[in-house]
C-alpha cells in the first residue's frame, strides 16, 4: 500500500505541477492559482516533525498569506498517523473521495474502431485543445488559464487526443508521460454524446498509443462517486491502487 501511494503521488505531483512547492517537515506544500485542490494542497507523504499543532499552524499561515484555504490531500497512507484525527478534531471536513487506478499495457489488447468520427492525436497541448476543454466543460476563462498554467509547467512529454464529429470536438483527453508511465487527465465527453461509447473509444485510443510507444503502465484518478467512469475503467482492466480524500475547513 505505502509503495503504491508514494509512487503514484510522485507521478501525479510531477504531471500536475504546482506553481510553488515547499517541503515542511516532510510534507509537500503545493501552492498554485487556486483552480484545483490537487495543485493547492498538502501531500503528507512523510513527517519528521515533533509538534503537529505547530506545524499545521505554520502551513495554515502560508496558505492564508496566499488567500487560499488550508487543504490536506489524505491518501490511504499518510504521516503522522494521528494527522486525520487531529484535523477532524480541528473542524476539518472530508470531501471528494478519489480512486487512483492503474493498468499494465499489454500487447494486442486494444483495437479502437468507431465509424463516423475523426481522431486527432498531437504531441502538444495547443490552443484548439484548450478551446475544446472550455466548450466541453463550460469552465470560465480564469479557471481555463489556471489549467493552462498548471499543464504547461510540467517538463514531462504530453499527448492530447481529440475525437471529432463534423469538425467539432466531442471528446478529449490529456496524457502525461514520465518514463514508462502515462497518466490520464481531463477525459471529457460532450453531454450529447455520453453513454455512446465515446469515453471507451478515447481510452482505447490512448491505450493503443501507449502500446505502440512501448509504455508499461497507465494510471488515472477518478471520483469514487462517478460510478459510470469507475465501471468503464474496470472494464478496461484498471485496478484500484488506493484512495485519497481532501480535508479542509473551507470546501469549494
Amino acid at each position: 500500500m505505502k509503495n503504491d501511494v508514494l509512487l503514484f503521488q510522485e507521478l501525479t505531483h510531477r504531471a500536475w505541477l504546482a506553481r510553488d512547492t515547499v517541503v515542511h517537515k516532510g510534507w509537500l506544500v503545493r501552492v498554485s492559482e487556486g483552480v484545483t485542490k490537487r495543485a493547492n494542497s498538502i501531500l503528507p507523504i512523510s513527517y519528521h516533525g515533533a509538534d503537529l499543532e505547530q506545524d499545521v499552524s505554520i502551513v495554515d499561515k502560508l496558505y492564508k498569506d496566499k488567500n487560499l484555504p488550508l487543504i490536506f490531500q489524505i491518501s490511504d497512507y499518510f504521516e503522522p498517523s494521528n494527522l486525520v484525527e487531529y484535523l477532524q478534531n480541528s473542524e476539518f471536513l472530508m470531501t471528494d473521495e478519489t480512486i487512483v487506478m492503474s493498468t499494465e499495457i499489454e500487447q494486442d489488447n486494444f483495437s479502437p474502431n468507431k465509424d463516423g468520427f475523426d481522431v486527432v492525436i498531437e504531441h502538444d497541448v495547443n490552443v484548439k485543445w484548450y478551446q475544446a476543454l472550455r466548450r466541453l466543460t463550460d469552465i470560465d476563462s480564469s479557471k481555463l488559464e489556471g489549467f493552462r498554467k498548471i499543464i504547461s509547467r510540467t517538463s514531462n512529454a504530453k499527448i492530447t487526443c481529440s475525437v471529432m464529429k463534423d469538425d467539432n470536438p466531442i471528446g478529449i483527453v490529456l496524457g502525461v508521460i514520465e518514463e514508462l508511465y502515462i497518466g490520464i487527465f481531463d477525459l471529457v465527453v460532450h453531454s450529447n454524446y455520453r453513454r455512446q461509447g465515446i469515453g471507451e473509444f478515447i481510452m482505447r485510443l490512448m491505450m493503443s498509443y501507449a502500446q505502440k510507444s512501448k509504455l508499461q503502465t497507465m494510471y488515472l484518478q477518478v471520483e469514487a462517486n462517478n460510478l459510470p467512469a469507475v465501471k468503464l475503467y474496470k472494464k478496461l482492466n484498471f485496478q484500484e491502487r488506493y484512495r485519497y480524500r481532501y480535508l479542509a475547513r473551507e470546501i469549494e
